[in-house]
């Protein structure tokens, strides 16, 4: 009599909902007749320490089935054939244990590559089935890819693979093990199914045809031969998916795996739990390793029974790998989340995210701060230094403009301070996380970090040019001897071409050389619209200034003087379709003028939503 499915010595079988377990085991054997169980040690109710009929043997197969053995154990689970040819047979095995059984996958921070530098921490109750197919206490580490029984690991692993280095091995699926034993009293059984390096294409549901030669078709028997139920799905995956094209459709490749196996588990409320990816060290596209950060925080809006585990603020044993006191804090996390999910007495550990981004005037800097909202905190968001780290403001092209000089954190709000004007917060955007190799330090008084988010709008976005960096530059003039308007085909100006490598149209070289004189210089560029247009032109500048457009004068200060600031004055004005010529004029203040900040805003009033595709104002030199 051999058990092929459903029972094993050391194993862990998966509860039901009525904190029983019923377990189908099927397998070979040489008689015909009746099956019958019983149960021995541990505490067991009486009724099991009898005989009871489980299931029939014929044809040289059998299957049973135990029903209503409780949590707990270990227990001693014998199997006898009543056979009418009077050929019986028997098998006993030893060790079992009833509780949640997880699968454990995704690639190698899964498998476990962390430095083992802590000592063994492994208890009883906390078991494993390694990828030899054998039950035994869980152990770091728990992946042998090397010793895999499913052609797939020996498959990617090659015909002549590097000895593992035995100083590695530490992942989250030990720790977290343990951390739901520590918290429900229910031993946790753990099969192990990750692989290294390995992508969501390596992991479609399509492999299922193909059985031990893929990972879902391997991941898949290996489950069905414990009994086919588990409570849930542990994963950690997503760096192999951060090229362009991969990275377009991860979302749609982890609702189809997640739906699949739910189908082929026989449970659509199967647990998921995930990881949202860590930091990477190197030269990877840091917009695509975000978006696959930004699509694991959001999958919860599209697959149902699934919570994220902020990993962005952990430490690293290499460039990718987390370490073990890392692995150690991760499987805690991954606990609280399936707690959350799975128990109503652990609703305080439902995954906390951004809930709301308020924009405030600050009326003492003009500027803008933000105050954010978490939800589902406990206790008070706090970070591991004196400086709280981790935020940025984007801007169009989403570069950090390192604009956040101050970050306070106060329960579950944090205030940001920032050096964007109020009225031109819009063309920003907030990210925490942002880039590959970020430093952030942010966490509840659990130890769960915040997640990495990245684009959140802060408002309406201003339809307005870069500072303009280039213009025509006149000769220095006196002031009383300078005509009050001049224009760009004037070849008694002298104009040169100049590109100012800041948004600051600086010229104070040149007027320092005339420190006590009142000088004048004119600065100059042509305007193209395609169509009518209403603008505002956004000026900054620190002396006297007259703005002209076409000969006409739009706007002057006689009493302009430092510092300049990007809006000094916003300047209100129609153009017609066509080429017009912008000149300003700015008086040296004796020397202590510097220059000037221009950009172009377009007005638009009525539908907004039609804002990106109508034409902005083009500069003409």
């Amino acid at each position: 009599m051999l058990i092929c499915e459903g029972l094993f010595d050391n194993m862990v079988m998966q509860r039901s909902g009525n904190d029983c377990c019923n377990q189908t085991i099927a397998g070979s054997c040489d008689s015909r007749g009746q099956i019958f169980f019983r149960v021995s040690h541990g505490k067991c109710p009486l009724q099991y320490k009898k005989w009871i009929a489980a299931g029939r043997a014929s044809r040289g197969r059998f299957k049973a089935k135990i029903k209503g053995l409780p949590v707990g154990g270990p227990y001693t689970i014998e199997l006898y054939i009543n056979s009418r040819q009077g050929h019986n047979e028997s098998v006993t095995v030893n060790n079992v244990l009833v509780g949640d059984v997880w699968i454990l996958g995704g690639q190698s921070n899964m498998e476990g590559y962390g430095i083992l530098s802590m000592k063994d921490r492994s208890i009883p109750s906390v078991r494993s089935f390694y990828m030899n197919d054998v039950w035994d206490i869980a152990r770091e580490p728990l992946h042998h890819v090397q010793e895999a029984v499913d052609e797939v690991h020996k498959n990617l692993i090659g015909i002549n693979p590097p000895k593992r280095d035995t100083r590695k091995g530490a992942g989250p699926g030990l720790y977290f093990g343990i951390s739901m034993y520590n918290a429900i009293s229910v031993p946790q059984g753990l099969i192990a199914c990750a692989h290294g390096g390995t992508s969501m294409e390596q992991w479609s549901p399509d492999g299922k045809r193909l059985k031990s030669k893929s990972l879902y078709g391997a991941m898949l028997r290996r489950v069905y031969k414990n009994g086919g139920k588990v409570a849930g799905l542990l994963w950690y995956q997503g760096c192999s998916d951060t090229s362009d094209e991969l990275c377009a459709v991860y979302t749609q490749r982890m609702i189809r795996f997640v739906k699949s196996l739910r189908r082929d588990l026989n449970n659509p409320r199967l647990l998921v739990v995930m990881a949202q990816i860590s930091r990477v060290c190197g030269t990877l596209e840091s917009i695509t390793w975000n978006s696959i950060q930004e699509q694991q925080r959001r999958l919860s809006e599209y697959i149902s029974h699934l919570a994220v585990a902020p990993t962005i603020d952990l430490a690293m044993d290499d460039g990718i790998h987390i370490d073990q006191e890392s692995s150690v804090r991760l499987g805690n996390r991954f606990c609280q989340a399936a707690l959350s999910l799975s128990n109503r007495k652990f609703k305080k550990y439902k995954t906390f995210d951004l809930r709301k981004v308020s924009v405030l005037h600050n009326t003492l800097t003009n500027c803008a701060d933000l105050k954010l909202k978490f939800n589902n905190v406990i206790g008070c968001l706090h970070c591991d230094g004196k400086r709280v780290e981790g935020f940025s403001l984007l801007d169009k092209k989403l570069s950090d403009v390192k604009c956040i000089y101050k970050t306070v954190c106060d329960k579950d709000t944090v205030l940001l301070k920032t050096q964007i004007e109020f009225e031109e917060i819009g063309n920003y955007h907030l990210a925490y996380g942002n880039g590959c190799n970020p430093y952030c330090n942010i966490t509840d008084e659990a130890d769960r970090s915040l997640p990495v988010f990245t684009g959140v709008a802060l408002g309406r976005p201003m339809l307005i040019t870069d500072f303009i960096k280039t213009f025509r530059i006149s000769k220095l003039l006196d002031v009383k001897g300078s005509p009050d308007y001049v224009t760009i085909n004037d070849k008694s100006m002298k104009w040169k071409q100049k590109v100012f490598k800041d948004d600051f149209a600086n010229m104070h070289d040149l007027f320092a050389q005339h420190v006590g004189k009142m000088q004048r210089l004119f600065y100059a560029c042509r305007i193209q619209c395609k169509e009518d247009m209403q603008l505002a032109f956004h000026l900054g500048y620190d002396g006297p200034v007259r703005f002209m457009i076409d000969k006409h004068e739009i706007f002057s200060d006689p009493n302009g003087t430092n510092p300049a600031k990007p809006r000094d004055a916003v300047i209100l004005h129609k153009l017609a379709s066509g080429t017009h010529e912008l000149i300003i004029s700015l008086d040296s203040n004796l020397g202590a003028a510097y220059g000037i900040f221009l950009r172009i805003e377009r007005i638009v009033r009525g539908n907004k939503s039609l804002l990106l595709d109508l034409e902005m104002p083009q500069i003409v030199i």
